[in-house]
């Protein structure tokens, strides 16, 4: 018997040195395993952390990313973080105060369905893009599951709030279990690809290119939706991003990136009117904001895959952009 224990016990202690040096290594090496959200985390931070400080910065989500140069807008910065919603663009703003830098637009851009769900949750914590206190302010919001606005196959959710920010904790902590997903398709060889990635965003002031097709027809997210439908819990993000921006005086352009044409033919009637009936009452509450939220399309030529715009249409909506925001600019000086 006592030898049977002691088996036991120096196998709980090898298992116990083998889960720990993995956490640990998980600690160390995240650009070995992490998806490319990661090099784009970090690059946001660079910036808080560095003395540029641009006049106008883009907040978004992975559209804006793909479909906004920098070197085609004046004074220009993008700190969009894709499948991202307002939660982390509320975050993202909260971050630019604390660090003292004094932009005088924001450019808002999310796509539609990111105002009803988030689609790469709990991701943003597991990059460390929330720290402790972003947690907690977060989930303090957060009542019932149906203000749950991640997929519970990635974060099952506890009817006991401290259970569910116990498991946020554990996920920034890069607990092994929560990063499985990204471990097992990884398998740790992904340094390379995102070192690259992480130089070309620096290089291109936080842009992004998604799909590089010339031509494409499939339908995005929005297309699939009956009705709009928006999360109670990002809205309510949006609503504080709007005012944080408001009471320190920073001007919010929000403009939703196009869409491709075969996406905008399939959209169903009721989602359209839901999500114009939506921003109608937004305007109404946020009299200074300036919303292009009609959802518009280009051409399918200029999309490299269903949802993002490619080189060609990355150019003309930045120049479409430039010429508004100069425009804004220019009423402002008279």
């Amino acid at each position: 018997m006592k030898k049977f224990l002691s088996k036991i016990l120096r196998f709980s202690i090898i298992l116990s040195l083998i889960f720990t040096i993995s956490w640990i290594y998980l600690f160390v090496n995240p650009m070995s395993y992490s998806s490319y959200s990661y090099p784009v985390t970090n690059n946001i931070k660079k910036y808080l952390n560095s003395t540029t400080d641009k006049e106008v910065l883009v907040i978004g989500d992975s559209r804006s990313m793909a479909g906004i140069s920098p070197e085609r807008l004046d004074s220009s910065y993008i700190l969009s973080l894709g499948g991202s919603t307002p939660i982390e663009g509320y975050f993202t703003l909260k971050n630019i105060i604390k660090h003292n830098k004094k932009p005088k637009y924001i450019i808002l851009s999310y796509a539609p369905f990111h105002l009803i769900n988030h689609d790469t949750y709990p991701r943003p914590i597991a990059d460390n893009f929330l720290n402790y206190e972003d947690i907690r302010e977060l989930y303090k919001d957060i009542d019932s599951e149906s203000d749950m606005f991640w997929d519970s196959r990635k974060l099952s959710f506890s009817k006991m709030k401290e259970v569910n920010l116990l498991k946020a904790y554990l996920c920034k902590l890069k607990f092994p279990f929560f990063l499985r997903a990204e471990i097992i398709n990884s398998k740790f060889a992904r340094t390379n690809s995102n070192l690259e990635i992480a130089k070309s965003i620096k290089k291109n002031k936080g842009s992004f290119s998604y799909g590089e097709k010339n031509y494409c027809d499939e339908l995005n997210q929005e297309a699939s939706f009956t009705g709009f439908s928006e999360n109670r819990i990002i809205i309510k993000y949006f609503e504080k991003l709007l005012k944080l921006a408001e009471k320190n005086e920073i001007k919010v352009i929000y403009y939703n990136a196009p869409i491709n044409k075969a996406s905008f033919d399939n959209l169903s009637i009721k989602f359209k009117s839901e999500f114009n009936s939506f921003f109608t009452k937004l305007k109404e509450l946020h009299p200074k904001v300036i919303f292009h939220s009609q959802i518009q399309h280009y051409n399918n030529s200029f999309f490299g895959d269903r949802s993002h715009l490619n080189q060609s249409g990355k150019l003309k909506f930045s120049l479409e952009l430039n010429e508004i925001l100069n425009k804004i600019k220019s009423n402002q000086n008279k």
